[in-house]
């Protein structure tokens, strides 16, 4: 069974979910939707700086 890269997988659970709480430490809480929002931006400013890609796992 294949199954699809994490940030597609969570970019639908963001759709789905997008505002309720993803994560939380204390009394910091994060929304699904702004976790995807903070993720793209990382990703973004690693493409922009040109980091290569690496496996983690195979």
């Amino acid at each position: 069974m294949k199954y699809p890269p994490i940030h597609t997988w969570f970019s639908e659970t963001a759709k789905q979910f997008g505002e309720q709480i993803a994560l939380f430490c204390g009394e910091q809480q994060i929304t699904y939707k702004q976790l995807e929002e903070k993720s793209n931006n990382l990703a973004n400013f690693l493409i922009l700086n040109d980091l290569k890609k690496i496996t983690l796992f195979t």
